[in-house]
């Protein structure tokens, strides 16, 4: 399954597809996006690593999920938090806390 990854904590927004196994149970999904998105797994080209502030786009139900990779975890967001949270400049992003 590929999943995209919006980067705006490094790539200004560009998308970086991520492969994980199909059978990954939902428990780990967001875990194995981040993980096999570490180019140590995955190399591409011109392409950071999945990092703190990149926001997963889980398309795997009918609408798509936001997820922002936190700190520590993950955040999910509305749409509307998304479309903001992008709009941000990188600097912005990066100072922002959330709850």
């Amino acid at each position: 399954m590929i999943v995209k990854v919006k980067m705006l904590a490094f790539m200004d927004g560009e998308i970086r597809n991520v492969e994980i196994p199909d059978d990954t149970p939902d428990g780990e999904f967001l875990g194995a996006v981040f993980k096999l998105g570490q180019n140590m797994f995955q190399p591409v080209p011109n392409r950071c690593s999945v990092s703190v502030n990149d926001v997963i786009l889980d398309e795997r139900g009918p609408e798509t999920k936001y997820v922002r990779v936190a700190g520590c975890g993950f955040q999910e967001m509305s749409k509307d938090e998304f479309d903001k949270f992008e709009a941000l400049d990188k600097e912005s992003r990066a100072r922002l806390t959330f709850k």
